[in-house]
């Protein structure tokens, strides 16, 4: 019975050593990823792990926040971002109010995990700013684009109406000229009035190039 017990004990230990090992390599992970991630009680919302990109996304000191609730977590503000009894829920997108007055847009998933054997919900988002901000500077070119497509198209119009008014203005200089020519007498009151008709023709001209 004593060897029974000592076996089982000995199982025992060496299941919560391989636990231990499990979490710290689970930990490590953790820290090196580029993913925010922030472990909490599930019923307390103590904190009980948050990674450094996640310290850094919230503008938090890990080492302040470990142990006890974050109101940045817990405050109305991210209530949507970390819930108590969320299960395993698909990427969405949300915001994070940080502690310095900051909004960042982020894609949060939320799941049910067991950490040093207390039931926790771990939150995991990612930092979509840049996303946000590159998508916004699409907008912005989409609206260039369609400005200069709009300027493109007045041009082409602008060129076509030109084309045809100088076909128009070349007939008005032309006859007027002939009948310029056909006046022998400048001081004739017609004469007078054709080259006027001339003089607009030209300054017509001028104005289409």
């Amino acid at each position: 019975i004593l060897a029974l017990y000592s076996c089982e004990a000995l199982r025992a230990v060496r299941a919560t050593e391989e636990l231990q090992k499990s979490e710290s390599r689970f930990r490590k992970i953790l820290d090196t990823i580029p993913i925010g991630i922030v472990i909490v009680k599930a019923e307390s919302f103590e904190v009980v792990y948050i990674n450094p990109t996640a310290a850094k996304m919230s503008g938090i000191d890990s080492q302040d926040i470990i142990g006890r609730a974050s109101d940045v977590f817990s405050s109305s503000k991210n209530a949507d971002l970390v819930a108590s009894k969320a299960e395993t829920t698909a990427p969405t997108q949300g915001t994070l109010f940080t502690v310095n007055g900051k909004v960042l847009p982020v894609l949060k998933t939320v799941s049910r995990t067991t950490l040093g054997g207390k039931d926790c919900v771990m939150c995991s988002f990612i930092d979509l700013s840049a996303q946000a901000q590159a998508e916004k500077e699409k907008k912005k070119l989409e609206v260039q684009l369609r400005q200069a497509q709009k300027m493109e198209a007045l041009g082409t119009l602008a060129g076509g109406v030109a084309h045809d008014f100088n076909n128009i203005l070349s007939a008005v200089l032309g006859y007027s000229e002939l009948v310029l020519l056909d006046i022998q007498d400048r001081s004739d009151p017609l004469f007078i009035k054709m080259q006027a008709i001339n003089n607009a023709g030209l300054r017509a001209k001028e104005l289409v190039e």
